[in-house]
């Protein structure tokens, strides 16, 4: 009986996550319409897609500035980098110049942007320890995504909270403190962090255990293929 709800406690879990993605895949979808277009257009005039990714990155590195001196330009500059993300994958595909160092880079650049975005938020105001939470917690989230891939999980679309979600939520926060920058305000954004920070604790929770699942599975085809006997050592009568 105990097995039958542990059973049943798993599949429903597994629906859960699996229902999540779903929803996540379509949003994503939806997203897509933005950037393809203006991606086909630069096709055929941008012969190297690191050059999109580059781009993003030095837009991101201003915003730590522009939140310093004209706050109400952060939200465009976060919104303008984000955009140089989806655009330079987008064109690596629509030309075939998907490459290892490109991958490589982009995920390097994502990471140093994501760590501009919560610097230009601590600099509007937000407060410094959960700046601090919410950068550790982004970083275990893609790293454990390196693990996983690194030992042959499929880790893509695992996790309630990616960084398309994390890099909304803080360009939402952007702008909610840039251009109405009062107490209340600070107050509703500080807890939108907060949020967003458990939602990334929940996401590294997800990781986990998708990468402990599909270890042992492999594990265990390992283990039943070493233990079948090969055709040439069979005995013939």
């Amino acid at each position: 009986m105990h097995w039958h709800s542990s059973v049943s406690t798993q599949y429903l879990s597994d629906l859960r996550d699996e229902y999540a993605r779903a929803l996540l895949t379509r949003f994503r979808k939806r997203l897509s319409v933005f950037v393809y277009p203006l991606a086909r257009i630069l096709a055929h005039k941008c012969r190297n897609p690191n050059t999109v990714t580059l781009t993003g990155l030095a837009i991101a590195m201003i915003t730590p500035l522009a939140a310093w001196i004209y706050p109400t330009l952060l939200p465009l500059l976060i919104a303008l980098s984000a955009y140089m993300d989806a655009l330079d994958g987008a064109i690596a595909r629509l030309t075939g110049r998907v490459t290892r160092f490109g991958a490589v880079l982009d995920s390097f650049c994502d990471r140093v942007e994501e760590l501009c975005y919560l610097i230009s938020l601590a600099l509007l105001g937000l407060n410094a320890l959960l700046i601090i939470v919410a950068i550790a917690t982004s970083y275990l989230i893609s790293y454990l995504r390196a693990l996983g891939e690194l030992r042959g999980v499929k880790m893509e679309g695992v996790g309630l909270f990616e960084r398309g979600e994390r890099i909304t939520v803080l360009l939402i926060i952007a702008a909610l403190v840039a251009f109405v920058h009062t107490s209340r305000t600070l107050f509703i954004a500080t807890l939108i962090l907060a949020a967003m920070i458990a939602l990334n604790v929940v996401t590294i929770a997800q990781r986990i255990s998708h990468i402990h699942k599909s270890l042992q599975l492999m594990e265990r085809a390992t283990l039943s293929t070493a233990r079948e006997p090969s055709s040439s050592s069979r005995t013939q009568v």
